[in-house]
C-alpha cells in the first residue's frame, strides 16, 4: 500500500499464500540510503517498489474497477464551515484520537475519509478551496464518520458505485532469507 499510494481496498489477488492464516503477513523492511541515512519520505515508494520486484517477485498490473463506496456532497442545509484560497496556519494532523485538525481541501478530506471508511469517497461538493478548521473536524471511528461529516461540516457521504484504479497482484513469492 505504501509503495504505490493505495488503500487496502486497491490491492487485489496474491492472497495464495499471503492469506494462509485468515489475515495478511507482515515483513519488516529496513531500507537505508547508500550513504547509510533513513531516506526521505518521498524516496520511500520507490525504494519499496524495488525490493518488492526483488525480494517479492512481484509482478502486478493495474485496472479501473466499480467498487462500492460513497460520494461526498454538500448537505441540504448547506456547508458547515469557512472555505478559504490558500491554507492558514498549520498543515492538516492527526492525532492519537484520529482528529485531524488544520487546512484541508474537501478532495483532501474524501481521501481522510476513504482511509478510514475502507472504501472509495469521491468528492461530489463541488467545492474548491481548502477547509479551515480551527479545531478538530471529526474523529471518526469508521460508521461514526457518516453523522460527524453531516452535522460538523455539513457534507454527505451517499452510497455509490465509484471507479477505482486497483493493482491486481499477477504474482508473488515469498521472500528469501537475508
Amino acid at each position: 500500500m505504501l509503495a504505490y499510494h493505495l488503500n487496502d481496498y486497491q490491492i487485489e489477488g496474491g492472497r495464495d499464500w499471503t492469506d494462509s492464516i485468515g489475515r495478511m503477513q507482515y515483513y519488516d523492511i529496513a531500507i537505508t540510503t547508500r550513504s547509510g541515512r533513513n531516506p526521505l519520505p518521498d524516496q520511500v515508494p520507490p525504494m519499496l517498489d524495488t525490493v518488492l520486484a526483488d525480494r517479492f517477485r512481484l509482478k502486478f498490473h493495474r485496472e479501473t474497477k466499480e467498487l462500492p463506496g460513497f460520494d461526498l456532497v454538500v448537505g441540504a442545509d448547506g456547508p458547515k464551515f469557512a472555505v478559504g484560497r490558500s491554507a492558514v496556519g498549520p498543515s492538516p494532523t492527526i492525532s492519537s484520537s484520529r482528529a485531524y485538525t488544520g487546512n484541508l481541501s474537501v478532495t483532501g478530506l474524501a481521501r481522510l475519509l476513504a482511509f478510514e471508511l475502507r472504501h472509495p469517497v469521491r468528492d461530489k461538493s463541488g467545492v474548491s478551496g481548502v477547509l479551515v478548521f480551527a479545531e478538530s473536524i471529526y474523529d471518526p471511528p469508521d460508521k461514526v464518520a457518516f453523522a460527524e461529516v453531516q452535522d460538523q461540516l455539513g457534507l454527505q457521504l451517499v452510497p455509490a458505485t465509484v471507479p477505482v484504479e486497483v493493482l491486481v497482484i499477477d504474482h508473488a513469492e515469498r521472500p528469501s532469507e537475508n
